[in-house]
């Protein structure tokens, strides 16, 4: 039996989930890995990175396509004995579910939620580079010691000649630890600001508030999801039409599930 609000139990709410739409979900990821690949071997970098910034929102097109189902379901009114209870229109209650029930096209509305996604990422991009400022640090001292001569560090670099500065491996994985120490701080941000509509500024609060309270089992989660899409890897990139749903619906349903516990 799994215990509620562990990694296993959210594994296995989002393989159940999977299973239960899997004709949704599938065709899906298919689509997005091979967007991904396509664009990133793109001859025209321009291009390329256009269309990277503007396929942002579908990294987050399964958790918004769960959200949609559960919000759904929670009308409860699914069975015919539900419907007896219900004072209206059976025919037009029918129809409200036929019409907000999950479609394929329910993964590509997350467009609507495009700019606090970008907000989201903004956020997210600015604190990783403030803890990578000592791996820039060391890039500025390698460019000082070339005087600023790309073509001397290029060549540097291929014949393997190009030395570090002193306790460049040190801040590298200070860096890197910095990284992963206050991703639990913000790490459900847009969750928050896309789900719960709480605005930037409480968004950001209520997400600090759950990495606080629950640390330890975010970095536990992040580890475990990502050895789950290094096995999707193994299989030639094919295991991650599998490996990202799951990983997404971890991610969210993590999410449902620490906010519940959580008192704001």
């Amino acid at each position: 039996m799994n215990q509620n609000g562990s990694f296993s139990d959210w594994y296995q709410k989002s393989i159940d989930f999977f299973k239960s739409f899997y004709e949704f979900i599938i065709p899906f990821a298919i689509f997005y890995v091979f967007l991904m690949v396509f664009i990133s071997y793109l001859p025209y970098k321009e291009v390329s990175l256009f269309l990277q910034i503007a396929t942002l929102p579908l990294a987050f097109s399964i958790a918004y396509f769960a959200n949609h189902y559960l919000n759904q379901r929670d009308i409860n009114i699914y069975s015919n004995y539900e419907f007896e209870r219900v004072d209206e229109n059976p025919d037009e209650i029918k129809a409200k579910i036929l019409d907000n029930s999950p479609k394929f096209t329910t993964f590509f509305l997350i467009y609507k939620k495009s700019l606090w996604i970008l907000v989201a990422k903004i956020f997210s991009y600015f604190v990783i580079l403030f803890c990578l400022m000592p791996v820039f640090k060391i890039f500025y001292q390698i460019l000082v010691s070339y005087n600023f001569d790309l073509d001397a560090i290029n060549l540097a670099i291929v014949n393997q000649t190009i030395e570090l500065p002193d306790m460049a491996v040190t801040s590298i994985f200070f860096a890197i630890f910095a990284i992963w120490l206050t991703l639990p701080f913000y790490f459900y941000f847009e969750y928050f600001l896309i789900f719960d509509n709480q605005g930037v500024l409480k968004s950001l609060k209520s997400s600090y508030q759950i990495g606080v309270k629950n640390y330890f089992k975010i970095i536990g989660m992040l580890f475990a999801t990502f050895l789950i899409l290094f096995v999707g890897l193994l299989t030639c990139g094919f295991g991650l039409i599998v490996a990202l749903p799951i990983v997404y619906l971890i991610y969210y349903f993590s999410f449902i599930d620490l906010k519940t516990k959580s008192i704001f």
